[in-house]
């Protein structure tokens, strides 16, 4: 079958446009070839290699530094629960209503986020003062507590008044 003109044309036409698209794919692949030998000037190709392995090697320093951080943290909350953070004082007529003390005497808790603390009492009447001092572990002692005792306690840890002393107790 003999090639007429019109299919020599659509050849020539096909070698052209390749030969143009040639064309412009050399032209694009000069240009990244000039972008990459400007991205590696400077003081030397191996330079900017070594600016990736340094941001690498600080990438992982500071995951480990965060590791280091929280494991501090957490250390430190676990060491808050342990402090003594929260008190309450009740005050409280040791001898009921007699006149003798005026409401001078008080329970004072002093605990921490898990109940373990101290309790102070003072007894106050006319003629002396007496001061006793308790641990206390979660929230309760080895030695009898008295009620004001008790709810010192009870509302250092709760922030809650509670018992008859309700209202006239300083909390923290």
């Amino acid at each position: 079958m003999p090639l007429t003109a019109i299919a020599i044309t659509n050849i020539e036409l096909a070698f052209f446009i390749l030969s143009l698209l040639s064309a412009v794919l050399g032209v694009c692949i000069l240009q990244l070839d000039w972008r990459l030998r400007t991205l590696m000037k400077g003081k030397g190709a191996k330079d900017l290699e070594g600016v990736i392995r340094a941001l690498i090697a600080h990438a992982k320093h500071c995951e480990s530094f965060q590791v280091d951080a929280k494991s501090a943290l957490d250390e430190l909350k676990e060491n808050g629960k342990r402090a003594v953070s929260r008190y309450a004082l009740v005050r409280f007529d040791a001898f009921n209503g007699t006149g003798l003390s005026g409401r001078q005497s008080f329970a004072a808790a002093l605990v921490s986020e898990k109940g373990d603390g101290i309790v102070l009492s003072s007894m106050h009447s006319r003629g002396n003062t007496r001061i006793f001092a308790k641990p206390i572990r979660n929230l309760g002692s080895d030695y009898e507590l008295t009620e004001e005792e008790i709810e010192a306690v009870h509302t250092a840890h709760t922030g809650k008044h509670a018992g008859k002393h309700a209202g006239k107790t300083e909390v923290q």
